[in-house]
């Protein structure tokens, strides 16, 4: 059942949450083709990032430096999303 909500999970990131953050910023950027794919290639590199991170915590390291690693990832972003909390869009010029 982890690995079905996993999967559904995995999915539900990549194909919605995706295009919705990239159709977000296209207008600040020019709005064209190129940012469109700039957007697409960034978040499939991070999904393989992700993968590779993944890949290494299974073959490489014990169930108490994964649990230690999560730890200070979580730690991380939460500290990381909290400095971004207070202007979460960066605000566009004027021209």
């Amino acid at each position: 059942m982890l690995y079905a909500a996993t999967i559904f999970l995995s999915s539900f990131l990549l194909f919605l949450v995706q295009p919705l953050i990239a159709r977000l910023i296209l207008p600040w950027f020019g709005g064209s083709a190129a940012v469109w794919t700039t957007c697409m290639l960034f978040f499939q590199a991070l999904l393989l990032a992700g993968y590779a991170y993944a890949h290494f915590l299974v073959r490489r390291s014990s169930r108490f430096d994964d649990s230690r690693t999560q730890s200070r990832m979580l730690r991380s972003c939460c500290r990381r999303s909290r400095r971004s909390a207070a202007d979460p869009f960066p605000s566009t010029p004027n021209i």
